[in-house]
């Protein structure tokens, strides 16, 4: 199996087997640069999630002058009901 395999792999899985995965591994430089890849990828994750979770509860919440963004509120929409029938 080469790199990119045992990578797809390990990312297939639970966080808590990784090391267990790795482990299993006779190449010490394999599992190294399968550890720095896996970091990288976690990184990269973290940071896509915290970015638009942020950039999310940003843009719609409006502020105290009545924007939301760039828009300015106009009028408050009420809510429509989800009651049918």
């Amino acid at each position: 199996m080469n790199e990119e395999t045992h990578f797809q792999k390990l990312i297939q899985l639970p966080s808590e087997d990784h090391e267990a995965y790795l482990a299993k591994l006779n190449d010490s430089d394999l599992v190294a640069r399968l550890r720095d890849l896996l970091s990288a990828h976690l990184q990269r994750e973290s940071l896509l999630w915290s970015t638009a979770n942020e950039s999310t509860s940003i843009a719609n919440t409006p502020t105290d002058s009545g924007t939301i963004g760039p828009y300015k509120l106009r009028e408050q929409i009420p809510e429509a009901s989800t009651k049918s029938g």
